[in-house]
């Protein structure tokens, strides 16, 4: 707040163990580091958190900004990172699962040559993957990587056995 002040920060931080502030500033003092460690497992827990700092980061922002026009303030980490991931991750999966939708559709409109055996062969490959999901929703079981991978493994697998079904 007051030069003084300031100043005594940086007595404070000149002769404290270097070991100690080099976990909080770079050793010109040109960037500084706050570090908020948290015990969550669920991403949509982390993502309300996340929500949370972000508001106070765009209020510590804007102070800064004022006093320090090149100031830059970033939230990053090894949770931030891994959330984005499962949002991209989230993201292609939905999309790769639709593209098959259709794709299986049109094979199997072009594989039996008929509307009607098309039709009840792509409602038996969507009731599965739809209950998997609506039972994972159900259960609050978090979307992460691991569980993302399974759904195109079950609508593989369901495509497979249900072509069997039909064709034999």
């Amino acid at each position: 707040e007051s030069d003084y002040q300031l100043g005594q920060l940086m007595f404070f931080l000149t002769s404290a163990n270097p070991a100690e502030i080099s976990s909080l500033v770079t050793k010109d003092f040109d960037k500084t580091r706050i570090t908020l460690n948290l015990r969550t497992s669920s991403m949509s827990k982390f993502n309300e958190i996340e929500t949370l700092v972000e508001a106070q980061v765009e209020t510590f922002r804007s102070r800064i900004i004022t006093d320090y026009p090149g100031a830059k303030v970033h939230v990053t980490g090894g949770a931030v990172v891994e959330n984005r991931v499962i949002e991209q991750i989230s993201e292609s999966q939905l999309y790769g699962i639709l593209t098959a939708i259709l794709v299986i559709s049109a094979m199997l409109f072009l594989l039996f040559n008929s509307v009607k055996y098309a039709t009840i062969a792509l409602f038996v490959n969507l009731v599965p993957l739809s209950a998997v999901s609506g039972l994972m929703g159900f259960m609050n079981i978090p979307a992460g990587i691991y569980t993302l991978i399974v759904m195109p493994l079950i609508l593989g697998i369901i495509v497979d056995d249900t072509i069997h079904f039909i064709t034999h």
